[in-house]
């Protein structure tokens, strides 16, 4: 989100993100990081927090 304050995070995606279930599929998990990487500009460690969720997808 932009405002004369700067780029913002949508608190609404953050409020999603808050309230996720724990994922219980490989899509589910997928679905989430995809919904998480909107944060990657406000969070420059993701790629940490989200190493673990990774090593459950696949290759």
């Amino acid at each position: 989100m932009i405002n004369k304050d700067g780029i913002h995070p949508d608190d609404h995606k953050i409020e999603h993100i808050m309230n996720w279930l724990v994922p219980t599929s490989v899509k589910e998990v997928w679905q989430f990081l995809g919904l998480v990487c909107y944060l990657a500009a406000f969070l420059p460690q993701l790629a940490q927090f989200t190493q673990i969720l990774n090593k459950l997808i696949p290759s």
